[in-house]
């Protein structure tokens, strides 16, 4: 039996803020839809206003990075001051917080023989070794015992409701070697996560652990496509007891592509007998702007149809897929320079300067439709 999913349903139900319409069923309109949590992806720094308009827009939770590298720059050595903030500024709006852990401090790359110019560098160096693999493991625990459900940083005297963390996703889209490196390896990734999931629910037995956000259909030097590396994945002896549940970022130019990926995710995690895995879209978008051949550029009008479609879709499927929430990515547009993809500066809900697009108010329509 997988930890946790009994308390993760109740704690859905009652933190989230995003109720969809209960609509008349299934594709084939014999399934009836479910409540379906949404969440964001900040994309960039942000604070008080942002939360408030998040709620008012029906999200409940925030996806964030958590880095190692950051945190742990140094051996023992741990500055906890961004994290804190963030944490603290999601609870003060009563929104969960889900964070993905992701990012090789330089003194861990080196313990697997990577030799790296800057810290930078080093970031997508997944740990290889059983020895950084520990280091990793042991960084988790440290996370859980400050942000979990028995935290330390709730403990801390302050005005501050507690919203622990309970689920945890690890890594970032490790079916490409940009978060990676210098290969995409999935039974490298299953070792990784049979390593530090015992560490997570070692701190926190009901703890829910999602794989890190498996992304696209094509196979090339640089990358594994979803299905491929979760097939690989399943083909190491005890992986399937090592995570909860299965996240997506399923990118396509159209709302039928993107379902097409989660579908498939469901069908191999059955084929293999897992059908008690849980389904995250852990990132879902298309931009508002931008150069029309990167295929997910659409126009502003586009964006906020596509997310309205798509909600209401995986709304209408999410029991079949047993899938629990989705992330848009991402809440706020950006400058181009900040952004981590060609088209990512002009995915958010909301605009650089914080006016509403068309998005937003088709999620806050939709996230509030039965109030």
């Amino acid at each position: 039996m997988r930890a946790g999913r009994a308390r993760l349903g109740l704690a859905l139900a009652a933190v989230l803020a995003c109720v969809v319409p209960a609509g008349a069923g299934g594709q084939d309109g014999d399934e009836p839809a479910r409540e379906l949590p949404i969440g964001v992806v900040p994309q960039r720094a942000y604070g008080d206003s942002d939360t408030k308009a998040m709620t008012a827009a029906g999200i409940g939770s925030v996806r964030t990075w958590f880095s190692w590298a950051q945190i742990e720059s140094e051996p023992g050595r741990l500055d906890w001051s961004q994290v804190d903030a963030t944490v603290a500024t999601n609870a003060k709006a009563g929104l969960t917080t889900l964070p993905f852990v992701f990012g090789t401090p330089r003194w861990a790359a080196e313990l697997d023989g990577w030799s790296c110019p800057t810290t930078e560098t080093c970031v997508s160096y997944a740990p290889r070794t059983e020895e950084s693999r520990a280091a990793f493991a042991a960084f988790m625990r440290l996370l859980v015992r400050r942000y979990g459900p028995n935290g330390s940083f709730w403990r801390q005297p302050r005005e501050l409701r507690a919203v622990p963390i309970e689920t945890w996703q690890i890594w970032n889209e490790p079916n490409l070697s940009s978060f990676y490196a210098p290969q995409v390896d999935p039974a490298g990734y299953a070792a990784l996560m049979q390593a530090v999931t015992p560490a997570i629910r070692a701190e926190d037995p009901k703890a829910q652990v999602l794989l890190g956000g498996l992304t696209g259909t094509k196979t090339n030097a640089k990358r594994m496509s979803s299905a491929r590396f979760l097939t690989e994945f399943y083909a190491v002896p005890g992986a399937a007891g090592a995570f909860d549940g299965i996240a997506v970022h399923p990118y396509n130019r159209q709302v039928r592509g993107a379902l097409d990926q989660v579908r498939t995710t469901r069908s191999i995690a059955d084929a293999h007998g897992d059908i008690d895995a849980e389904l995250w879209v852990t990132e879902l978008g298309w931009s508002s702007a931008g150069k029309r051949r990167w295929g997910l550029t659409k126009t502003r009008t586009e964006q906020a149809r596509l997310l309205g479609l798509a909600l209401e879709r995986l709304e209408q499927e999410a029991e079949r897929l047993n899938l629990r929430a989705v992330y848009w990515y991402a809440w706020r547009d950006t400058e181009r320079g900040a952004a981590v993809c060609g088209w990512c500066p002009w995915s958010g809900l909301i605009d650089r300067v914080g006016r509403e697009k068309p998005s937003y108010v088709t999620l806050q329509e939709f996230a509030n439709a039965d109030d």
